[in-house]
């Protein structure tokens, strides 16, 4: 397994400073998956060329395999037989993250001046994995700035009659600063391949946010390749995206405004993401969490409904208040979340210390299991693919707490459609959308819930599908807007 990355910027050598490796050394190191050698053909003040060669050792991978799988496989290990020493895109990018790491992260000991500066390179590749051939690779490579070359390899080229494999040799020219060309590897690597060779699990979202970062998030191509990088499993795929959705909506930082660099642990969109790009010639279709806040917004900006103040409750990082926030009708908004970490962070994404923003809106940390005076006085609350992430057990108190307690005129709630998972190919039969769901209910069991809290308080209620509808498995989300009822106020103690 073998790249080149070559340059002809001025004063090339200086790539050794930035990569901290010494052009006149040879630098060898042994990694879990077998030994990595880092060598210059060629560094003089013309033209620079460092390679990476990486030679796998089939047993140690074999045995990485065992301890994550055990003998009895699993979904990402398995026995000897099992054991894929043939992934090269992930085994490269792990020989990237490990001999060049500090120039991955932007930094070096000397020549810092020259981290962010356009290097002309050429980046070759003999033999890259992909599964979409010369097409996915020109498409993943060239939306960054890059000139691709790729050209499928044949199976065998003695018999041209088997056709090509699964193989190509690419050839990348462009513009790029050297850690952005590092990250970019990193990432497309293991991705256009469609595999890992090992556990794939919360570090590995960390690590794909960490290297891909805002290009990831305005790739057209976003969740396809996430989606493979994570081995299309539906909890993480849709953690990562729904973070990344937070980079792109995130406008940049201006000298009066604070930077948003920190990561973010808020509950994800609700729905494994669509493994297909969209149309090369065409917008991204909007994400089923962005359907959702869009479908909101439009019930709490009905003038008919005269709503002045709302409460978000489980707010999250507060993307429904980032929506609200600049809507001069509403006086007064709160957030209110069980995490006191997150909601310092949804301070800072709010810049509450702009204008009267920090008058109109309130973050308070609480539980809407417990009742809350801090919640009365409201004309609506929302809860936004909240009740879910609750035990079942604890919904009646959920239910007087907001319904009874807080009692506001309009009650926003979405959840998911439980039938609808079916699909969904990255989800396995049976699964939830997210490993924190306590459950999910079907439109019969949303219908039957938000019937009985409607009548328990005396409130009307108004069902609604979110997202576009499956002839068999209806909606992938479902809404209710409850009103409350003039008689409500003589609802009893015993209820409330």
């Amino acid at each position: 397994m073998f790249l080149s990355l070559a340059t002809t910027a001025p004063r090339a050598a200086d790539l050794g400073f930035l990569l901290q490796k010494h052009p006149e050394r040879v630098f060898r190191r042994e990694l879990s998956v077998g030994i990595a050698t880092v060598f210059y053909p060629e560094a003089t003040d013309d033209r620079c060329e460092v390679c990476l060669l990486l030679e796998p050792d089939p047993v140690k991978l074999a045995r990485k395999a065992m301890r994550h799988g055990g003998a009895g496989g699993g979904p990402n290990g398995g026995s000897y037989a099992d054991a894929k020493p043939y992934l090269a895109g992930s085994l490269l990018a792990v020989a990237i993250g490990r001999c060049f790491n500090s120039a991955l992260a932007g930094r070096a000991k000397d020549r810092v001046e020259r981290l962010t500066e356009d290097w002309p390179v050429t980046v070759s590749l003999p033999a890259l994995p992909c599964r979409g051939g010369p097409e996915a690779v020109r498409a993943a490579w060239e939306p960054l700035g890059y000139a691709c070359d790729a050209t499928a390899l044949p199976l065998d080229p003695d018999r041209p009659a088997w056709g090509d494999a699964t193989v190509c040799r690419v050839s990348l020219t462009g513009a790029q600063p050297i850690p952005a060309v590092l990250n970019h590897l990193a990432v497309l690597l293991p991705a256009l391949e469609g595999d890992r060779h090992h556990f794939v699990g919360d570090e590995e979202v960390e690590k794909l946010l960490r290297r891909g970062g805002e290009w990831l998030a305005s790739h057209p191509r976003r969740d396809k390749l996430v989606s493979f990088s994570l081995k299309r499993q539906g909890g993480l795929i849709a953690d990562a995206l729904e973070r990344l959705d937070d980079l792109a909506e995130t406008p940049a930082p201006t000298d009066d405004a604070p930077t948003d660099d920190a990561p973010t642990d808020e509950v994800p969109a609700n729905e494994p993401p669509p493994l297909e790009p969209p149309a090369a010639d065409g917008p991204r279709a909007p994400r089923l969490h962005e359907v959702r806040l869009d479908a909101i917004v439009a019930v709490l900006t009905d003038p008919a409904r005269e709503i002045a103040s709302v409460a978000d409750l489980g707010c999250g990082e507060g993307k429904l208040l980032r929506r609200l926030i600049d809507e001069p009708r509403f006086a007064r908004l709160l957030g209110l979340d069980v995490s006191a970490p997150l909601l310092s962070r949804t301070a800072d994404r709010l810049r509450l210390d702009r204008g009267d923003r920090g008058e109109r809106v309130s973050l308070i940390q609480g539980s809407l299991t417990l009742r809350d005076d801090r919640l009365t006085g409201f004309d609506a609350a929302v809860l936004c693919e909240v009740i879910e992430h609750l035990d079942p057990h604890r919904l009646d108190a959920v239910a007087a707490s907001v319904f009874g307690c807080a009692a506001p005129r309009i009650v926003v709630l979405t959840t998911p459609n439980r039938e609808y998972n079916a699909v969904w190919d990255a989800l396995p039969a049976g699964a939830l959308r997210h490993g924190d769901h306590r459950f999910e209910w079907t439109r019969a069991e949303f219908t039957a819930w938000t019937d009985a809290v409607a009548v328990r308080f005396r409130y009307a209620v108004e069902r609604r599908p979110l997202g576009e509808e499956h002839t068999e498995f209806g909606p992938p989300s479902q809404m209710a807007i409850f009103t409350r009822l003039a008689a409500a106020d003589a609802v009893t103690e015993e209820d409330r």
